[in-house]
């Protein structure tokens, strides 16, 4: 639909968009930003979706340098605001039941310092923490439905109080 220069700029421009999003571990990092910021970020990336859709390839390619420059300039602007970029391997989750965000990093090392950075804002766990607490009868049930060719999802876990004094 677009001439190859202009695919080039647009995976430039996805490839900024992601790397953000992963590094400060939200779906908008321009939200962490102060509103000034944010409203010239949101007049730029309307007026990119606008182009894409009405306009000529010059003008698409300006407004796609434009958002280019725009998230080099957010992650400066985080940066400036003491925002800090989630460490590699480290993930926000929301718990479901609770709605509240959970960052989940992969080993226990990470997580001594994942807690030092964010201990304060959130509840931190470890991939292993969590694998650990799995009991083993459903650790192998889920294997075993698996090796049955059935692709079981476990959304939630609940203990049944079997005790005879209810």
């Amino acid at each position: 639909m677009y001439n190859e220069a202009i695919n080039n700029l647009l995976t430039k421009l996805k490839q900024a968009e992601i790397r953000l999003v992963t590094d400060f571990g939200v779906e908008k990092p321009e939200k962490l930003a102060d509103i000034n910021f944010q409203k010239r970020f949101i007049k730029a990336r309307t007026k990119l979706n606008l182009d894409l859709v009405y306009a000529k390839n010059p003008a698409i390619m300006q407004s796609v340098e434009t958002m280019l420059r725009g998230y080099a300039a957010l992650e400066k602007e985080l940066v400036k605001n003491n925002v800090k970029p989630f460490p590699k391997e480290t993930w926000l989750v929301e718990h479901k039941e609770t709605e509240q965000d959970v960052l989940v990093c992969k080993t226990n090392e990470q997580k001594l310092n994942v807690e030092k950075q964010f201990g304060q804002q959130y509840i931190i766990y470890s991939v292993e923490e969590l694998l650990n607490v799995i009991d083993v009868e459903i650790f192998k049930f889920k294997e075993k439905l698996s090796n049955e060719g059935l692709l079981p999802s476990i959304s939630k876990y609940e203990v049944k109080d079997e005790s005879p004094h209810k």
